[in-house]
């Protein structure tokens, strides 16, 4: 009996190592790759920090081409704007990223950010834009996607957000009414955070230039009725 027990124990230990090496087999890391270019005629420079998938699970790939092809998108448009007459001073465009927040094999979340200046411009333009990657799901997501069905999201988001901005003074209340309207243009820029929702608003959409980019962040415990089960327990909402 007791040499049966010793078996039964063994093999018990034997697949719970099992289970845990098979799950470190498939674990994701991502990693920076730094892309660097210039040119003349017309003269600019770009450097680009570009997140890089590494792993053999199932979603790298796909992860990493989504990734490339926003890259990509991003350069060409700041390419093709300077393809015509500009000022012979340098051009420049630069692109980092953080990431906010991140469950292995499961979601990441990532806020990158952009500089751009064109030559003759009166002053750089910076820009936000996100990945929301669901890795089960192997797509980015939507804002829609961490509500329920019936819920009108965007009126809920954007109440919480016109109500933050106004106690900021920017003395330009048609910028917040514009800009933080309830309207899928105005929100498509958010994050997952520890805090809360992030959601970004880049310069001129919500206040004028000199204040630059706003942000607000909207509380998990503001937002739990209306988030589907599903996101709340991935993001462990109490």
């Amino acid at each position: 009996m007791l040499n049966r027990l010793r078996l039964i124990f063994t093999l018990l230990i034997l697949i719970f190592t099992s289970a845990i090496l098979a799950d470190n087999a498939i674990q994701s890391n991502i990693t920076t790759k730094i892309h660097q270019e210039s040119h003349k005629n017309p003269t600019y420079e770009i450097k680009m920090a570009v997140p890089v998938m590494q792993g053999q699970a199932p979603y790298v790939q796909s992860f990493n081409q989504y990734v490339k092809s926003l890259m990509e998108k991003e350069r060409r448009e700041f390419i093709d704007s300077i393809a015509g007459d500009v000022p012979p001073n340098p051009s420049a465009f630069d692109l980092k990223y953080k990431i906010l927040y991140f469950i292995p094999n499961r979601f990441v979340s990532i806020q990158f950010e952009e500089y751009s200046y064109v030559s003759g411009s009166a002053h750089p333009n910076i820009e936000t834009y996100v990945i929301n990657y669901d890795f089960v799901q192997n797509r980015d997501l939507n804002l829609q996607d961490l509500f329920k069905p019936e819920v009108s999201y965007l009126s809920i988001i954007a109440n919480y957000c016109i109500k933050e901005l106004k106690t900021r003074k920017f003395g330009a209340v048609d910028f917040i009414k514009d800009g933080a309207a309830p309207v899928d243009r105005n929100y498509h820029d958010w994050n997952i955070t520890k805090a809360g929702l992030l959601i970004n608003f880049d310069a001129y959409q919500v206040a004028p230039y000199v204040y630059g980019k706003q942000t607000v962040v909207i509380p998990y415990s503001y937002l739990k009725p209306y988030m589907k089960e599903e996101y709340i327990k991935l993001l462990n909402i109490q």
